[in-house]
């Protein structure tokens, strides 16, 4: 089994269709947040979850939380699923294109956020998945992928699915 957990970026995919596999549980819950997704941890049946796929934080940056208490609550997360056995590949939280208010400002959040996660994965021998190289130029969404600043479009879920595929 395959665990997708995130927020809305997460719960829009159709994962099926899109990794070509049917053994996968999406997690991902509109407005979702890493407090959130920490809560809700025990509650999850992990039962046959093997992989864990984890998007998290852009909630958190718009809520006004900071990049490093972020990543902190992040790390519990990850290891909830490593104490489990679950392979953990954790994927970069994604930029907001320009249409957004203080696109910049935020952007440099998600940058250092990932930065962090992108540090821990490599010390703790973790996949890290930058989905943001894919979707983004100059450390911002492309806006052929986005059908709000934010939330993700059909060319986009087909670009990410591919990423996933490729790395599963």
């Amino acid at each position: 089994m395959l665990l997708m957990l995130g927020d809305s970026l997460t719960y829009e995919g159709n994962w099926s269709q899109l990794l070509h596999r049917d053994d996968i549980i999406n997690e991902g819950i509109n407005g979702d947040t890493t407090y959130g997704m920490l809560y809700r941890l025990d509650a999850m049946n992990l039962l046959h979850v093997k992989t864990v796929c984890i998007m998290a934080g852009i909630n958190d940056l718009a809520s006004g939380e900071n990049a490093d208490d972020i990543f902190d609550r992040y790390e519990m997360i990850i290891e909830y699923f490593r104490n489990l056995n679950i392979h953990v590949i954790i994927e970069s939280t994604l930029y907001v294109s320009q249409d957004m208010y203080e696109y910049e400002f935020f952007n440099s959040k998600v940058a250092k956020l990932n930065a962090h996660l992108q540090n821990f994965a490599t010390e703790h021998s973790l996949q890290f998945l930058d989905i943001n190289s894919h979707l983004s130029d100059n450390s911002i969404l492309n806006t052929r992928y986005t059908v709000d600043g934010v939330h993700l479009n059909s060319a986009a879920y087909e670009v990410w699915g591919e990423v996933l595929c490729n790395n599963l």
